[in-house]
C-alpha cells in the first residue's frame, strides 16, 4: 500500500513539474486551478488505494 501511495505521489509531482515547465506560470489563477485538479484526483486516488487495503484487511479479519 505504501509503494502505491508513493506512485501517486510521485506521479502527482510529475504532473505539476511538467505543467509548470511545459506552460509555464503566465497565469497565477489558472496554475492553480490545474493544481488544485491534479490534487483532488490524487488524494482521491489515494483514498481509494487505503479503503481497499482496509476492506481487504477487514475480510481477512472475520473475528
Amino acid at each position: 500500500m505504501e509503494h502505491i501511495i508513493q506512485q501517486i505521489a510521485l506521479d502527482l509531482a510529475k504532473k505539476i513539474t511538467k505543467k509548470w515547465i511545459n506552460d509555464g506560470i503566465t497565469n497565477l489563477d489558472v496554475f492553480a486551478a490545474d493544481v488544485t485538479k491534479a490534487f483532488n484526483q490524487s488524494a482521491i486516488a489515494i483514498f481509494e488505494v487505503i479503503l481497499e487495503h482496509m476492506n481487504k484487511q477487514i475480510r481477512e479479519d472475520k473475528e
